[in-house]
């Protein structure tokens, strides 16, 4: 029985630590419809380039989080009259990237889980 309690709450913990307050986490169906239907959108690929080249969401463009100064100058060039859909394999440094970005005055929307999750769903990948 408590084991079924702690895993219920555990549950519910990564659930409220999955959400935003702002709705700028989505799930890779709801990150597809969102950006599919926004005129202003620019897919975001913030892995590496051989992550990348092992399949991407169609149209993203790269630009690598781990690339340092790299990364910083390729922000500061981006249109913040933009919407930018990011993510990376897991979560991790898209939420990085994402917290930099917003910092910046951009605005930015985050695929939930990565492209892990997009392949898990069924979402289609260039490769």
């Amino acid at each position: 029985m408590n084991r079924n309690i702690f895993a219920l709450l555990a549950a519910m913990g990564l659930q409220a630590g999955c959400s935003s307050p702002d709705g700028s986490l989505l799930t890779p169906a709801d990150f597809q419809t969102a950006y599919q239907g926004d005129p202003r959108a620019v897919v975001l690929d913030v892995r590496t380039p051989d992550e990348y080249i092992s399949g991407h969401i169609e149209g993203a463009e790269l630009l690598d989080f781990n690339s340092g100064a790299a990364f910083q100058k390729g922000i500061s060039d981006l249109d913040k009259d933009k919407t930018y859909y990011i993510y990376c394999h897991s979560g991790n440094r898209s939420g990085q990237a994402a917290r930099y970005m917003k910092s910046q005055g951009l605005n930015v929307v985050e695929l939930q889980g990565g492209i892990m999750a997009w392949s898990m769903a069924g979402m289609p990948l260039v490769r």
